[in-house]
């Protein structure tokens, strides 16, 4: 999801600088993505129940590899399609893409990567998520588990 998200600067760092910058992004996403989450419940069809919300496993479709899990995120206030896409690699399902109704969180991160490395660089990037980061980890505390 990393390279999916950062696109083309990815294909020009070397190994090392590829290996930094997943984990700079998973920071962020985990920091981003605090708020959620997620269990499958016993029988796998449906999620636990978190507070007012549900999380409703719709469908999976599996095809040489890839995989497309459909999910639904209903609360009082609104309803929300959840797409999971993975690919197995090394015998592991991993995720590559999140799709929230319909838009695809790892290219709405690359159109907002490739703003910022247009005018200040993958360094530029890179020093802007490292400022973001305490920003949100403040932000994971204040909200309510």
């Amino acid at each position: 999801m990393a390279a999916r998200s950062l696109g083309l600067p990815w294909t020009e760092l070397n190994e090392q600088e590829q290996h930094e910058f997943v984990d700079l992004f998973i920071q962020f996403l985990s920091k981003s993505l605090a708020a959620w989450k997620f269990e499958r419940g016993p029988f796998g069809e449906s999620m636990v129940e978190y507070s007012d919300e549900m999380v409703t496993y719709l469908s999976e479709q599996q095809e040489k590899g890839f995989s497309e899990v459909k999910t639904r995120i209903r609360s009082q206030k609104a309803e929300t399609l959840l797409d999971f896409r993975l690919v197995k690699l090394s015998g592991d399902w991993r995720v590559y893409d999140i799709v929230i109704d319909k838009v695809s969180l790892a290219g709405n991160y690359r159109a907002q990567f490739k703003s910022i490395t247009r005018y200040f660089s993958y360094a530029g990037l890179e020093n802007k998520i490292h400022k973001l980061l305490p920003i949100l980890k403040l932000f994971e505390q204040l909200v309510p588990r």
